[in-house]
């Protein structure tokens, strides 16, 4: 069983500098409330170097009015569905780059990008924080500040 919420070992990075240069959650964070998705992206912190990716492939929630009527009620209702049986949330561009943002200030937010006929996006940032080498970062609260 994988914990989304455990640090990733840096593993063999040291002897392979090109050890893990991306991370692909796949429908991971729309069933997660913020409380539990900042810890998940947290937890990859101590393996990233600098310009590793983290991409997600979610749902995200367009502006109103730039879908068809029928596609924006089937996202809009994906996030109903997210928040009455787990409590979470399908999230708008800035709503991701706001997680990341309050995950860490290393991670730099690329963007949302959403192929034509597909009702998934593909929500791309970059590690530019400090290359960690395996050394464990001091953690974080939810609004980016250093715990004591």
């Amino acid at each position: 069983m994988v914990s989304f919420l455990l640090p990733v070992s840096p593993g063999k990075r040291r002897a392979n500098p090109h050890f893990i240069t991306a991370y692909f959650f796949h429908r991971i964070l729309h069933n997660q409330s913020d409380t539990y998705a900042l810890p998940m992206l947290r937890a990859l912190i101590p393996a990233l170097k600098r310009g590793a990716r983290i991409v997600v492939n979610d749902h995200c929630l367009p502006e109103p009015g730039q879908e068809s009527p029928w596609d924006e009620k089937i996202i809009q209702s994906m996030d109903l569905v997210m928040l009455t049986l787990l409590n979470a949330q399908e999230r708008t561009a800035g709503e991701f780059e706001d997680l990341f943002r309050r995950a860490d200030s290393g991670f730099a937010f690329k963007g949302v990008t959403r192929p034509k006929g597909c009702r998934m996006s593909i929500i791309e940032a970059v590690w530019e924080g400090e290359d960690f080498g395996g050394a464990a970062p001091a953690p974080t609260n939810d609004k980016g500040a250093t715990e004591a």
